[in-house]
């Protein structure tokens, strides 16, 4: 047998057959703490990725603006145009997180 049989074995063996199932539990629990934008997007991304989410879809864009921190949202919603898709999104929570006191 080799190396990457026993490889293969190993992770069939081992991997979480509920991962869709538990990125969906832990992001229905994530929120942004303390002004860490940077973390909660990464987080946010990556458990979109294991929850087999398009980002682009509206429900991905309200789960990702629901749990912001209220300032950093209400600051987002009074500009003149709002983001729609999900880059749009960072990059708005990311420009106005410079405004925004945290």
């Amino acid at each position: 047998m080799l190396w990457n049989d026993i490889w293969d074995v190993f992770i069939a063996a081992y991997v979480d057959t509920a991962k869709a199932q538990t990125a969906f539990t832990k992001q229905q629990h994530l929120m942004m703490h303390k002004g860490n934008l940077d973390m909660y997007i990464a987080t946010f991304k990556h458990l979109a990725k294991d929850a087999g989410y398009n980002t682009n879809t509206v429900s991905t864009v309200n789960m990702f603006t629901q749990n912001l921190e209220t300032g950093l949202l209400s600051a987002i919603m009074h500009r003149e145009r709002l983001p729609i898709i999900f880059m749009e999104w960072i990059a708005a929570t990311r420009r106005e997180k410079e405004n925004y006191k945290m």
